[in-house]
């Protein structure tokens, strides 16, 4: 009949029979088969969407991840730090002088571990233990000369300047015991040297330098190592360690050297930290404390149990050609770094913002040192008088 269309039902529950099947494998192949490739599509299109949403959240959550690691160990390091500061401010008030470094070599498990060097005052060249570097160039006699003047000088030891046009001669001067300069420089001695010079100008340094001697201080041993899980470096003036240093000098700064018993240590004379232009904060550091961030070069390991580090071999390397990072661990870029002032330590720091240099390969010449550091005035006794 004409416009009539019949339905076939199905009662819930009744398969359907076979005549239904005939009829529905009647239908066209190709319409299946499209259906089907249809499906499939569908298919691999919602997975590839779900997996790079997957992907995307897995990079973002690494990213953010990273950044808050990096902010926890940054914030852990500036903490410590300003604990330690605290804990040397205390120290001075209640002995009358700051402690010498510890030895960066000792394992964390031995007893010394953080035990300030046995000699205060020298820190260096005697006792059980000792500091690990030094810059220290004494003048028995003589001052800055146009003349020729014999002056005394202690061994591995720089800044030593020599006008221009100007040579030094004696033993102990490196390049045939005589230093020559067309221009302004500064030399090493290699052995301690008594010289006579003309136009010959020195520095008068007593810097040493190892690990935060946390167990002097009273500090737990972890309070040693940095958010990086590297030792924390601490310089100091030698001078300041020795006993009752703080009652022997004055609160107003002494003459400069030469320097006749007791000394008394000149501003002029202690450690410099200069900023990112080069330009001195400070040419009066009594202490400097020192974290190399998160590239670590140059820097001690934590290390573990009883096995002690070594120089240089346990230093860390990051290949950094950073002249600042460099000046900071007076060390050249080599695996291991090596110090360049052979024994010893400039005594010049640099303190300034984290900066990145994405033209290096493998950003070698970033800077990401911490660096801290106290002056006499910062460690200045609300119980003195007088200008700190």
């Amino acid at each position: 009949m004409a416009g009539l269309y019949i339905f076939r039902h199905h009662p819930a529950g009744r398969k359907a029979s076979a005549q239904d099947r005939s009829q529905t494998a009647q239908e066209p192949a190709p319409r299946r088969r499209l259906a089907q490739d249809d499906e499939k599509a569908f298919t691999l299109l919602e997975m590839s969407i779900v997996l790079v949403i997957i992907a995307t959240v897995i990079v973002g959550g690494m990213t953010m991840f990273s950044a808050a690691l990096q902010k926890r160990q940054l914030q852990e390091t500036q903490a410590k730090l300003a604990a330690i500061q605290k804990a040397l401010l205390d120290y001075r008030v209640a002995m009358n002088r700051i402690p010498c470094p510890a030895d960066v070599t000792i394992a964390i498990g031995s007893a010394n571990f953080g035990v300030e060097a046995s000699a205060a005052g020298d820190c260096y060249n005697t006792g059980a233990v000792k500091a690990n570097f030094q810059n220290l160039l004494q003048a028995t006699n003589g001052a800055t000369t146009s003349g020729s003047t014999t002056i005394t000088y202690h061994a591995n030891h720089a800044n030593v300047s020599i006008a221009a046009g100007m040579s030094a001669t004696g033993a102990g001067i490196p390049g045939g015991d005589s230093l020559t300069s067309a221009t302004p420089a500064q030399g090493t001695l290699v052995t301690a040297a008594t010289a006579t010079a003309s136009g010959l100008t020195f520095t008068f340094l007593d810097n040493v330098e190892g690990m935060v001697p946390t167990k002097t201080l009273r500090l737990p041993d972890d309070y040693a190592i940095d958010g990086w899980g590297r030792r924390i470096m601490y310089a100091v003036d030698a001078r300041f360690t020795a006993g009752s240093a703080f009652i022997a000098n004055p609160t107003v700064d002494g003459p400069p050297p030469p320097c006749t018993a007791p000394c008394t240590p000149n501003a002029a004379t202690r450690m410099t930290v200069n900023d990112a232009s080069g330009n001195p904060k400070t040419t009066a550091a009594a202490y400097v404390l020192l974290s190399f961030g998160p590239n670590g070069h140059g820097a001690f390991p934590r290390g573990s149990g009883t096995t002690p580090l070594t120089i240089p071999a346990s230093r860390i390397s990051s290949g950094s050609v950073n002249a600042d990072e460099l000046k900071n661990c007076d060390c050249n870029s080599a695996t291991p770094p090596i110090a360049q002032n052979t024994g010893g330590i400039f005594g010049v720091f640099v303190q300034k913002l984290a900066t990145q240099d994405s033209a290096t390969l493998n950003h070698t010449n970033d800077f990401d040192d911490i660096v801290v550091y106290g002056t006499r005035a910062d460690l200045h006794s609300p119980t003195e008088s007088g200008a700190p």
